[in-house]
Order: structure tokens, then C-alpha cells, then sequence
């Protein structure tokens, strides 16, 4: 099973990856996605960043959020 760790190690990883993961979006966040390998699954989908991403429950939600802007 993923973990948030393993997310933060991809990079760049698809919303179904960081959802298995744990990740979830944070409510009227905007970020930019593009079309790329995800660091995960290994698949061509749609990226965005580890840090664009809430991890709730782990000690990498504080260290993502230190690069978000609201």
C-alpha cells in the first residue's frame, strides 16, 4: 500500500496515486497539472506536485503546506 512518504519521494504524481496514498485536495486550491510519467504508478497521466496536495494525519502535511499559497 502507498503511503505518504512514497508520494513525497515521486514528486510528481497523479490524483489517483495521492488519493491511495492519503492525499487530499485542499479545498479551493489551484494548482497546475500536466501531462507527464506518475512518479507512482508508473503511468503517462495527468501530475501535479507532492506539496499541492493535504496529507491529514501525517507529519508531511505541515512540511507540503510551507510551499502552498492561499
Amino acid at each position: 500500500m502507498a503511503t505518504a512518504e512514497d508520494a513525497k519521494d515521486a514528486c510528481y504524481i497523479c490524483g489517483d496515486c495521492a488519493e491511495a496514498a492519503g492525499g487530499a485536495w485542499p479545498e479551493g486550491h489551484v494548482a497546475t497539472w500536466h501531462e507527464g510519467t506518475c512518479g507512482m504508478c508508473h503511468q503517462p497521466k495527468m501530475l501535479t506536485a507532492f506539496d499541492d496536495w493535504t496529507w491529514p494525519g501525517t507529519e508531511l502535511d505541515e512540511e507540503a503546506s510551507f510551499t502552498r499559497e492561499f
